[in-house]
């Protein structure tokens, strides 16, 4: 996902939770926005982590490194916080510790959430999601991938 396609999707996660905000909907309406942006913050956070790796690979390797990492990163799928900590251990066993210390407790289980409910949607079974739940998940996510870029600058 290009930085840009990465922007528009976070417009769009915002402007989601403006229009709950402003507009009466109905709970069903409000469920399945719920579920749209779930998948969206997803894929978001997935995107973020494979641009922070790639990133510190940029400022360290030669091209054919930075060529042969992000084709690589390409297969880095939904990424849990085992996954995101596996992948930035893979580079960096300090800022995997930090981010494992960082990350600890609502962080952790924000980004586990996220990424269960993706799961869930994605194979039709039922969710209980509310928007509430999903603008808390994205604010714990944007913290870590934060974080994440914060460590790999």
């Amino acid at each position: 996902m290009s930085f840009q396609d990465r922007q528009r999707l976070e417009n769009s996660i915002q402007s989601v939770f403006q229009d709950c905000d402003k507009d009466k909907k109905s709970p069903e309406m409000l469920s399945y926005l719920a579920q749209l942006v779930a998948v969206w913050v997803s894929g978001y956070l997935e995107s973020a982590c494979r641009e922070a790796a790639l990133n510190y690979t940029r400022n360290r390797a030669s091209k054919n490194v930075v060529g042969y990492v992000g084709k690589v990163l390409k297969r880095f799928r939904n990424p849990n916080m085992n996954k995101i900590l596996e992948l930035i251990g893979d580079f960096d066993r300090d800022a995997r510790d930090e981010l494992k210390k960082f990350s600890q407790g609502r962080i952790e289980s924000s980004v586990n959430s996220i990424v269960s409910q993706r799961h869930n949607i994605a194979h039709g079974r039922a969710t209980q999601l509310t928007i509430s739940q999903v603008r808390i998940y994205y604010k714990d996510v944007r913290c870590l991938v934060n974080k994440m870029r914060s460590l790999f600058s």
